[in-house]
């Protein structure tokens, strides 16, 4: 085991559709000392979001080994358990890079899922992905409250829950389809419009010159990169986009554009362009116009003639012009402040 010691915190996370509560959830330092996972009644947040902090008296640890968690799914109303290994050594890597990690995330998905992330407030980082086993509610003792049974201790804190979907089972693909990894890279591309012959064209040397100064994502395995510092332009596995924020600046215009991508439109995108071979090296290719007012998404891989564009009602898009509203486009339904991320 190694000696060093790290600034390490822990939290719970379960989506706000599919809240859990937890009997107990430890990560192991060794066979005595392990960090507990803070309570919360009950967990529902962002796939991936640090939910909530215990402060320690001991600011540094030792990075933990094992996880052993088990929780109840509010949904479901069962109990699942899981014990594995921590990928240490990975652990020890990150906190001892540049980018500021701060907690370890564990993640409770529905139908048994659990995920572990590195998470800090610029960038976070999927460790683990796995599957827990179902434990019988017999077996489970002293953590309802005698008065009640188990479905009706979950009625109650679903109460508390409006985004549950109470009693619905999702579908056994949908937590997979979340964190399913492909191979891509971010290629951003100012181009013009050309209304008459419906194409992209390249931009006039007369024009302004356009410069990219930021690329932001969050996905739907529940990682996001804030950090903008070069790797998004380089091909990586990580998960499907969920959102992504870029901004560039035009003479004296600085513009900021904000996507939101439906999960069902994006994974049918990415499941029909990959087909079974997700470790195939894509573009993922952001075109727009230096105007802010029209954009496209599109997948590139070698041996084809074109880009494929994915379909404009896949994803809503938000652009702000020197701070102001400037544009968003027609199917725009998301709340006010959305893209405040």
């Amino acid at each position: 085991m190694s000696s060093q010691l790290f600034d390490i915190k822990v939290s719970g996370c379960a989506p706000y559709e599919f809240p859990t509560d937890v009997y107990f959830g430890l990560l192991w330092i060794d066979e005595e000392k392990a960090l507990d996972i803070p309570k919360a009644i009950p967990y529902r947040c962002e796939w991936g979001e640090i939910l909530s902090t215990k402060i320690s008296l001991i600011d540094e640890h030792p990075v933990p080994r094992k996880l052993s968690i088990l929780w109840l799914s509010l949904v479901e109303e069962k109990y699942y358990l899981h014990e594995t290994d921590l990928p240490s050594q990975r652990i020890i890597e990150l906190w001892s890079g540049d980018v500021n990690y701060t907690h370890l995330v564990v993640g409770m998905a529905p139908l048994g899922r659990v995920a572990v992330w590195a998470a800090g407030t610029q960038k976070s980082t999927l460790l683990l992905w796995e599957k827990a086993q179902t434990v019988p509610a017999e077996k489970v003792t002293d953590f309802i409250p005698s008065r009640w049974t188990l479905p009706q201790y979950c009625a109650q804190l679903l109460k508390s829950c409006p985004e549950a979907v109470g009693g619905q089972i999702p579908e056994k693909s949908l937590y997979p389809g979340y964190m399913r990894q492909y191979c891509y890279r971010y290629v951003v591309e100012p181009e013009k419009w050309d209304d008459k012959e419906e194409k992209w064209l390249p931009l006039d040397p007369e024009e302004p010159k356009v410069e990219v100064t930021a690329l932001c994502e969050a996905l739907w395995d529940g990682t996001f990169d804030k950090l903008n510092d070069g790797p998004l332009y380089n091909y990586h596995m990580a998960g499907k986009p969920k959102k992504l924020a870029l901004s560039w600046q035009q003479g004296k215009a600085q513009y900021t554009a904000y996507w939101w991508l439906d999960e069902d439109a994006i994974r049918e995108a990415f499941e029909r362009f990959y087909g079974a071979h997700p470790e195939t090296k894509v573009d993922l290719i952001i075109r727009f116009a230096p105007d802010g007012r029209k954009f496209q998404l599109a997948m590139f891989r070698y041996g084809l003639k074109e880009p494929v564009a994915i379909k404009d009602d896949a994803y809503q898009v938000m652009v702000f012009k020197n701070g102001f509203e400037h544009h968003r486009s027609p199917n725009y339904s998301q709340p006010r402040g959305a893209w405040l991320w």
